[in-house]
C-alpha cells in the first residue's frame, strides 16, 4: 500500500513519531528530546510537520521552518523497513512545496557528522554542498534540566538526579560478563525491533550463546561495567589474531547521551592498541543506523555489506568479516 502524507496529528501521532525518531536519530543532546522538538513545533503553528503512514502506521516524517526569507528542512526520517520505496523524496517534495507557498526563495539543510551517508539522497534530489560553516549555540534557559552553560559542557552533568562523580566504570575481563547478561538482553530486545526480516530470529538468541561466541577462539577479552546504583551500560571488546573488536556496547537510556558511550569506546580502542593490532572492528546491525553514526565519529567506515536470506536455514555462501556473526552492534544515544 502507499503511503499517505498527511498534517501532524498531536492525538494521533505523537507516540508513533517519538519511536520513530528515537529509531533513526537516536539524539543525544538534551535539546533534541523528541517530545520537546515537537512541543516546540508546536507552539509555533506553521503547519509545517507531517508524517507519512502506511495502515494508519508511521513509517516518515518531516518539518520545515521559515523565518521569511530562507527556509529550512528538518527531520526527515522514513523506518529502516520502508526505505527504497521513494517515500522519503515524496515527503522532502512535500515540505519544499509548503515552503514555497509561503514565498520561501531558498531552502537549507544540515547533515550531521557521521551521517554523511544521506547526502546522496539529497543530491538526488536537487541539493549541493554548499561552503559555509555550520555555527549554533542552545538557549539554555529553554531546555529542561540544563541549569547553565558550564553545567551543559561538563560530561553528563545534565543528566537530572545523577552526579557524574558518583557514576563508576568497572574494568575486567571474563569475570564480569555474568552482570551484562540483563543489560544484554536490553539491547537484543531494541535490536529485535529494528531487525526487520531478522527479528524472529533476533529474539531467539540467549545470552548463554552470546557467552560461548565469546569464549571461543583463544580471545583476548575486556569487559567494562558502568555502574550507578547497579549497572546501567556495559562495553565488551576483544583481541584476536592481531585484530580489535568491538563486540558489545550498550547503556540505559537515561544515561546516553552524557559521554559514557564516548568513554567506553575511547577505552576500548586503547586497550587495542596496548595490544598492537593492526586492525580494529564493529559491526552494526542493519537499521541501527545511530549506531553508525556513532561509530563514524571515531573514524571507523563501512567496507563490506553482508547480506543474507532471512530464516532460509542455508549456510552463509559468502566470508564474511571476522567476528561478524556474533557481533552485536551497539544502541548507545
Amino acid at each position: 500500500m502507499a503511503a499517505e502524507i498527511v498534517a501532524f496529528d498531536e492525538r494521533v501521532h505523537r507516540g508513533q513519531v517519538v519511536r520513530l525518531w528515537e529509531l533513526v536519530f537516536g539524539y543525544e543532546a538534551a535539546h533534541n528530546a523528541p517530545g520537546l522538538v515537537i512541543d516546540k513545533k508546536l507552539a509555533v503553528g506553521d503547519g509545517l510537520f507531517w508524517v507519512a503512514t502506511v495502515d494508519g502506521a508511521v513509517v516518515g516524517t518531516v518539518m520545515a521552518g521559515y523565518d521569511g526569507h530562507r527556509g529550512w528542512i528538518y527531520s526527515l526520517a522514513v523506518h529502516p523497513d520502508c526505505r527504497g520505496r521513494g517515500i522519503g523524496s515524496r515527503l522532502l517534495s512535500w515540505a519544499e512545496r509548503g515552503l514555497a507557498s509561503r514565498g520561501c526563495v531558498k531552502i537549507n539543510l544540515q547533515i550531521m557528522e557521521g551521517n554523511e551517508g544521506v547526502r546522496g539522497f539529497y543530491e538526488a534530489n536537487g541539493y549541493a554542498v554548499e561552503k559555509r560553516v555550520s555555527m549554533g549555540t542552545r538557549v539554555l534557559a529553554n531546555i529542561e534540566g540544563v541549569q547553565d552553560r558550564r553545567s551543559l559542557a561538563a560530561e553528563g552533568s545534565v543528566l537530572p538526579g545523577v552526579r557524574m562523580d558518583e557514576v563508576e566504570i568497572v574494568s575486567g575481563g571474563v569475570e564480569l560478563l555474568g552482570r551484562v547478561a540483563p543489560l544484554w538482553h536490553e539491547l537484543n530486545q531494541f535490536h529485535v525491533g529494528v531487525g526487520g526480516p531478522f527479528s524472529d530470529e533476533i529474539s531467539g538468541r540467549t545470552f548463554g550463546q552470546r557467552r560461548e561466541g565469546l569464549l571461543a577462539g583463544g580471545k583476548a577479552l575486556r569487559v567494562e561495567i558502568v555502574y550507578h546504583g547497579g549497572d546501567v551500560g556495559y562495553c565488551i571488546s576483544s583481541v584476536c589474531g592481531g585484530v580489535g573488536e568491538i563486540d558489545s556496547l550498550y547503556l540505559k537510556p537515561r544515561y546516553r547521551g552524557r559521554g559514557l558511550g564516548r568513554r567506553l569506546t575511547e577505552s576500548a580502542l586503547r586497550w587495542m592498541d596496548e595490544h598492537g593490532v593492526s586492525k580494529k572492528v564493529v559491526v552494526a546491525l542493519a537499521g541501527n543506523e545511530s549506531a553508525v553514526g556513532f561509530y563514524g565519529r571515531f573514524g571507523f567506515r563501512p567496507r563490506n555489506v553482508k547480506m543474507e536470506l532471512p530464516n532460509s536455514g542455508k549456510a552463509d555462501p559468502g566470508a564474511a568479516p571476522e567476528g561478524a556473526e556474533d557481533a552485536e552492534g551497539r544502541n548507545e544515544k
